[in-house]
């Protein structure tokens, strides 16, 4: 499902209101689904179930397996045993004002200038279907503080603040891009790649559109490199396009036509994944 839905079943009494970004963008699943769990063989109840903590563990459990980015989640701690739950019920440990983390700290008000660059906050898709497109951003500052951190991207034009969750929890605010105004949630992640280098990664959901906009910011010294995507993914669904549309013909036109393909799907994905390179602002 690509889309925000509303099914109305008049023999059920029953309106269902649907909302997903998937990555298979042509590929509309929701029918089988609704036939499966509401069709008219179905037998549905015109009363409240009766209270089930199974069922309902097991909801709950289904629910938060559907986070959208797992991997923003922050790591949990381990779970103190059982000797320690007990000393810490008797003898409570002081507690501790939260600091900022090494990484954090290292990158608390910094400020970055970029090159020209094709990256911007506004989804390629979600700019595709308002005809909405924002300018790129060519400075970015960072800002943290405990649990969340603020960045500012200034355009030519236009300059917008993201507040992005680090414990968890999205911070939502309204981007404003050409007069329209989107509210998001974010979350962020500090963590490092093979090479420890520092790397945040961001995420910024649209909330009234099924668009996540995902940058990875990798930093090396006085030197940044920012990696650009969304999800729905527009790689994958250029490669289901490409596939729906290929054509038929001898060996010698098919391998002409992947060739052509793959040199389409490249050209997209430059404009669609871009990547913009910065040095940190001289103070």
């Amino acid at each position: 499902v690509f889309g925000q839905y509303v099914v109305v079943i008049p023999g059920a009494d029953m309106v269902l209101a649907l909302t997903s970004g998937s990555q298979g963008l042509f590929i509309d699943a929701a029918a089988p689904i609704i036939r499966n769990y509401f069709g008219d063989d179905r037998e549905l109840s015109q009363k409240a179930l009766p209270e089930n903590r199974k069922a309902y563990r097991s909801l709950t459990e289904t629910c938060a397996s559907f986070a959208l980015l797992p991997g923003m989640m922050p790591e949990k701690p381990p779970l103190p045993s059982f000797w320690q739950r007990v000393r810490g019920f008797f003898f409570p440990a002081p507690k501790k004002e939260a600091e900022l983390s090494p990484r954090a700290a290292a990158l608390n008000g910094r400020i970055f200038l970029l090159e020209n660059a094709y990256g911007t906050l506004f989804p390629f898709i979600l700019s595709a279907e308002r005809g909405r497109f924002s300018d790129p951003f060519r400075k970015v500052s960072l800002s943290f503080e405990p649990g969340c951190c603020s960045l500012v991207f200034a355009a030519e034009k236009e300059t917008w603040t993201v507040r992005a969750g680090m414990d968890g929890e999205p911070r939502l605010c309204d981007l404003d891009f050409g007069g329209e105004t989107y509210t998001v949630g974010s979350l962020a992640k500090l963590t490092h790649d093979e090479d420890g280098r520092t790397v945040l990664k961001l995420s910024i959901s649209f909330l009234e559109a099924p668009d996540t906009r995902l940058m990875k910011f990798i930093f090396d010294g006085e030197k940044v490199l920012i990696r650009f995507d969304e999800i729905p993914s527009v790689d994958g669904a250029t490669s289901l396009l490409f596939g729906l549309i290929g054509g038929n013909g001898g060996l010698e036109k098919m391998v002409a036509d992947k060739i052509e393909q793959q040199r389409l799907s490249g050209s997209i994905r430059k404009i669609v994944t871009p990547k913009a390179k910065g040095e940190a602002e001289k103070t």
